[in-house]
């Protein structure tokens, strides 16, 4: 048989079969147009780009990779240096495109952006490392890809944006990559900041989740700044610690909240967080709750009644920079003040006992100009004898000693009113120095208020060791010894204890406790009095040295109401003498602010590492009170302040701060879905939803960027306006919308290959399907619907069932309006135009459903009511439109599928099915005819190819679906006989044997340069030898060919240079043809029915064997089974080589080997 090369034995051929154009060339060709035709394109040239860029970046994946970058050769420079241009060009569009905020069509740029950014990211991540990255783009191809990455629209259905772009950005900018990093941190805060609002509003009474979404929601809280989220923490916390039996943990995290609020970078945040305060406080502590016998809303203000709260509202509440902070956290300590009878006796004591603490920095804002000074005042008064005392006696005693510091004199003067009338009360107050009716009391409000601070003595060491000290120590206790002597070893001491080193030795030896019984001495009206009276200025300032570097000491000697009244006498004792004052007012500060006072812990370097314990005073102490003295100052650190932002906070600039608004009102409308909802409502209905500050609230250019972007909530929207239009414009306008959108979704990157099942655009499309056009603005229609389903069956990687089943539904039903679409157009309409038009787009509508779907969708609804359909489109050959080899390749590729499953010809309608197979098969017949042997049989022209070689196909399925389902019909391969007409023979080249009725059409099929004809043409043969009538059939018509029906059979499959399609086809005839016992002895010339096989003529003997001998001697004549077991030890099931590789390699490439693919 002759080879399928020699067709085209022309000297252009192998020209024309070398490539001249790569693929990776002409991939970057086209992206670089479709890139400038996104530029300024309609919405219907939109749809056709994106599709268009849905399958070339297919190709772009399977032939280009990162090693590109890597590759010398000409070629690959060229592809590199245009591929670098085609990204960089994409780039700068995506910028121009966010930019073009203020032209008319904002939705019809916002969706070109989308388009470049899906289109961008896939390229990345097909062609690009992420170390290649830094070297090959400029530096300001980061605000591309921070573009893309805050296009939240965008991510919400294509999920893995931030991980494939993410990369790129980490390696060409790390800062600002951390910046991206820090978006991230805070859009998942701002979610649990939705959630925790939600969360609240629903009361659900799960505090532990509410507090962690309350705690996870702070890092996002300087960029929305919502009042009612403050609010809302409060609340909670109140709700917290109001409990009969709270939870310990949960406490401490509401109140560790609090802090957090109200110590907050930002100032409006802090003015939230004690105005919901103080309104809490104000309704639960008032007289109408006080009336009621078993109210406990005295009880949300428990919340309050802590330490650290009340010291963060007096250190930053009170004196904050705000007016508005200020006064609130006044009214809120002052009604907390005055509420003694509003609260319950617990209630009252918790608080005073908290007050009482932090005493020494409320006091510092007393003073008689204002009434929240006027009550810290009267909070320390002196009880009458009938009245309850608020707190008791030694923190009045010193409290009233600790305003004789505040820079207020009338305050001070109050104070001194006060601690006489206490010192008078003292125990033997008559019998102790001085004698307080004689006393000059007027200098004690002036007394501890010096001109100036005294900086403190550094620490030095002394001259005098621990032996020197001793020996010194023994003249200061001696008995009955010289007065001026011990007082001289008082004085000393006192300045050899400067050295904080010797003051463990001086405790040990008992000196703390001889000190004190000096000062005990010293005040008592006795004989002895003059004598100790001399030693109270070297016994203060011993004192003030060991109580400055000892916290232990300290805390014993600041709750000893003994020493308080000492250190007063001693101070009038002593009025005259300035340094005494000093000591004396140094000591008081010590122990008056004892509470408040930290620690620090220091060493120096030119010691033997000896720690020092030292003394500091917060900064408003020393701010706010008039200290003898500069302390050493600290910043409270129970704020639980959380760490700042840069400034300028990147995060407040294009496009970070536009992301963290959509993230707000994503996660406020609990889905994109959802926002997207809202924002297509109408203005007062949006304005009534929206519920927080202006600065959250999109723009409207915004809004049109979310609407646009979001690609799922658009799919649901353009088949709501395909349900609702109201004319064709708007129908199609829908279309191209719900196309668009498509091939986003699934097509343009394949983010996502599912199509969200809340979209039902069959039932949109139903609306116009299922009714017959009228005119031919409907049929226009019903044109663009038919291309819209196409497009949505081909671009979806997978269908769903039910759009399986309502495609084939709409196509196979009987009364399906559709079906008058394939029948062929009758001249005398007037809109014949507008029906062969929508023919055309109902064969690609069928071919789609055929490629996509291996059989019908529906058991209900068999195929043969559309293959009758189809088959009238081809049943008059004379028609114009038989010559249209579009349409009529079309048809046959539809017919190819449709009839590729069993079963099909059932469901006919009135027609018998095996009658219309039969029906079936002389059409087909006609029209191989017409464009194959009509043509003289196999020729160098190409026209025709696509029909010839649909039609052998369908002839195909239609020998297999006879065999398979009329098996009982008696001599069926009879009806594929076929003979031409005179008129036919007249222009057909072909011997007297070919003509007439036979099979004889189905041998040129066999050597057709095609390889699926090749294939399909033997798998006829198959179909048709199932039986014994069709190979005696079979047998008959191939008497002309060398070796006959076995012959043939054994040459294609012994053929190594055949396709292996064709050889599989060639051994499944075989295997028919053995099927059926082959006689040992047969008589050639017996017309019996007998099936006699293979017939061959001995050359040497000139005598003809048949049946099973004639198989055997033909076996051995062409090595049989060496040549089986040589294809057998060849076989790889891995393809080697792609087609455009084979072409580039070999100069003479076969036809079939061009069509196939592969090697």
């Amino acid at each position: 048989m002759g080879s399928p090369l020699s067709e085209t034995h022309d000297p252009a051929a192998t020209g024309l079969l070398t490539p001249n154009v790569t693929l990776p060339q002409f991939c970057m060709g086209v992206l670089s147009s479709t890139l400038h035709l996104l530029g300024d394109c309609s919405l219907e040239v939109l749809v056709k780009v994106c599709e268009l860029l849905h399958w070339l970046m297919q190709l772009v994946e399977e032939c280009i990779s990162p090693a590109l970058w890597t590759k010398q050769s000409p070629l690959a420079r060229e592809t590199a240096a245009t591929l670098l241009t085609v990204i960089h060009e994409a780039g700068a569009l995506l910028l121009s495109l966010k930019e073009a905020r203020d032209q008319q069509d904002l939705s019809l740029c916002r969706q070109k952006h989308v388009c470049v950014s899906l289109l961008l990211t896939r390229l990345l991540g097909t062609v690009l490392l992420p170390d290649q990255t830094s070297s090959l783009f400029p530096n300001n191809s980061r605000i591309v890809l921070s573009t893309i990455l805050t296009d939240l629209p965008l991510i919400d259905v294509c999920k893995d944006i931030p991980e494939t772009v993410g990369k790129y950005l980490a390696a060409m900018d790390g800062q600002a990559y951390e910046t991206y990093m820090q978006c991230l941190s805070i859009c998942s805060a701002i979610k649990k900041c939705c959630q925790f609002l939600m969360e609240f509003q629903q009361r659900s009474g799960r505090e532990s989740l509410m507090l962690q979404l309350a705690s996870d929601s702070l890092p996002c809280l300087p960029y929305h700044q919502h009042p009612l989220f403050v609010k809302y923490c409060v609340e909670l916390s109140s709700d917290v610690c109001r409990e009969s039996h709270p939870v310990a943990s949960l406490v401490i995290d509401s109140r560790r909240l609090l802090l957090q609020l109200m110590s907050f970078c930002k100032v409006e945040v802090q003015l939230s967080a004690y105005q919901a305060c103080l309104e809490i406080t104000e309704n639960s502590l008032h007289v109408n709750h006080a009336a009621e016998p078993y109210s406990r809303a005295c009880e949300r203000t428990c919340f309050l009644i802590n330490r650290d709260i009340l010291y963060c509202i007096c250190v930053s509440g009170i004196c904050n920079e705000s007016l508005k902070i200020s006064r609130c956290a006044e009214k809120l300590v002052r009604h907390l003040l005055k509420s003694k009878l509003l609260m319950s006796g617990s209630l009252w004591k918790q608080f005073t006992e908290c007050a009482v603490i932090i005493l020494p920095v409320l006091q510092a804002y007393t003073s008689n100009s204002s009434d929240f000074g006027r009550c810290l005042l009267e909070f320390v008064d002196i009880p009458l004898s009938n009245e309850a005392s608020r707190i008791s006696s030694l923190e009045i005693l010193r409290g009233n000693i600790r305003l004789l510091f505040s820079p207020d004199y009338r305050v001070r003067v109050e104070a001194a009113s006060r601690l006489v009338t206490l010192l008078s009360r003292e125990e033997r107050s008559l019998h102790k120095l001085p004698d307080l009716t004689s006393a000059d009391v007027a200098c004690l409000p002036n007394l501890f208020v010096l001109e100036q601070a005294r900086f403190l003595e550094p620490c030095s060491t002394s001259v005098i060791q621990v032996e020197g000290m001793l020996k010194i120590y023994e003249i200061f206790i001696g008995d009955g010894g010289d007065v001026l002597l011990q007082r001289a070893a008082c004085d000393q001491l006192a300045v050899i204890l400067e050295d904080m080193t010797l003051h463990g030795e001086f405790l040990k030896q008992g000196g703390l406790a001889y000190v004190q019984e000096q000062l005990n001495g010293a005040f008592q009206k006795d004989s002895t009095a003059d004598v100790y009276i001399q030693f109270i200025p070297g016994c203060v300032k011993m004192l003030r040295f060991l109580a400055h570097h000892d916290y232990s000491l300290r805390h014993l000697l600041a709750h000893n109401p003994h020493i308080y009244y000492q250190m007063l006498r001693a101070s009038l004792l002593y009025q005259d003498d300035v340094e005494t004052c000093y000591n004396i007012a140094h000591l008081l500060i010590l122990l008056l602010f004892d509470e408040v006072a930290n620690v620090y812990v220091s060493l120096e370097e030119d010691t033997t590492n000896f720690v020092k314990r030292g003394f500091s005073l917060p900064h408003i102490i020393a701010k706010m009170y008039k200290l003898p003295f500069k302390a050493v100052t600290h910043q409270p650190n129970v704020f639980q302040q959380l760490p700042l932002h840069t400034d300028p906070d990147p995060l407040l600039q294009d496009p970070w701060v536009g992301c963290l608004r959509v993230q707000w009102n994503v996660c406020w409308h609990n889905s994109m879905q959802s926002l997207v909802e809202h924002l297509r409502l109408n203005t007062e209905e949006k304005a009534r939803a929206i519920d927080f500050p202006d600065h959250l609230r999109l723009s409207a250019a915004e809004e049109v960027v979310v609407k646009s972007g979001a690609i799922a909530p658009s799919l649901r929207y353009a088949v709501d306006c395909i349900n609702n239009a109201t004319s064709h414009d708007a129908a199609r306008e829908g279309l191209q919308q719900l196309l668009l959108y498509l091939i986003l979704h699934s097509g343009c990157l394949r983010m996502d290959s599912e199509l969200p099942e809340t979209v039902h655009w069959e039932q949109a499309f139903s609306r116009f399907l299922d009714v017959q056009p009228n005119s031919p603005a409907d049929e226009e229609l019903v044109r663009h619907l038919l291309v819209a389903t196409a497009a949505v069956m081909t671009v979806t990687p997978a269908l769903s069932q039910s759009t399986s089943v309502w495609v084939w539904k709409i196509l196979s039903s009987n009364n399906s309006p559709l079906q008058s679409r394939l029948l062929p157009p009758d001249e005398d309409t007037d809109d014949q135009t507008a029906i062969v038009a929508s023919s055309k787009e109902l064969l690609l509508l069928i071919r789609t459903y055929g490629s996509k779907v291996n059989a019908p969708a529906s058991k209900d609804l068999p195929a043969g009511g559309l293959v009758q359909s189809l088959f009238s489109y081809l049943s008059v050959a004379g028609a114009t439109h038989f010559y249209n080899l579009a349409a009529l390749e079309s048809t046959l590729s539809c017919l190819f599928y449709i009839t590729s499953s069993h079963g099909w010809s059932i469901g006919c309608g009135e027609q018998n099915g095996f009658q219309f197979c039969c029906d079936f098969v002389q059409t087909l017949l006609e029209v191989l005819a017409s464009f194959h042997r009509g043509r003289g049989g196999i020729s160098m022209s190409f026209m025709g190819c696509g029909v010839t070689r649909s039609t052998t196909l369908c002839l195909q399925h239609l020998a297999h679906e006879m065999a398979h389902s009329y098996s009982d019909v008696n001599d069926w391969q009879k009806q594929w006989l076929y003979s031409t007409t005179a008129a036919d023979q007249a222009d057909v080249d072909c011997t007297n044997e070919e003509l007439g009725a036979g099979m004889s059409w189905i041998i040129p099929l066999w050597t057709y340069r095609d390889t699926e004809v090749r294939a399909a043409g033997l798998g006829i043969a198959v179909g048709l030898t199932h039986t014994s009538v069709g190979r005696k059939l079979m047998s008959a018509s191939c008497h002309s060919i060398p070796g006959g029906l076995w012959g043939a059979a054994l040459s294609f499959l012994l053929d190594t240079s055949e396709a292996s399609i064709v050889k599989e086809q060639a051994c499944l005839l075989l295997v028919n043809l053995i099927c059926e016992p082959l006689e040992v002895t047969a008589d050639i010339t017996d017309d019996s029915s007998s099936w006699l096989g293979p017939v061959v003529k001995d050359e040497d003997s000139a005598v003809f064997l048949s049946g099973l001998p004639a198989l055997l001697a033909l076996l051995q004549h062409i090595s049989f089974y060496g040549e089986v077991a040589a294809i057998v030890t060849e076989y790889f099931a891995e393809d080697t080589v792609a087609w455009t590789s084979h072409m580039a390699a070999s100069p003479r490439v076969s036809s079939d080997t061009i069509f196939d693919g592969k090697l």
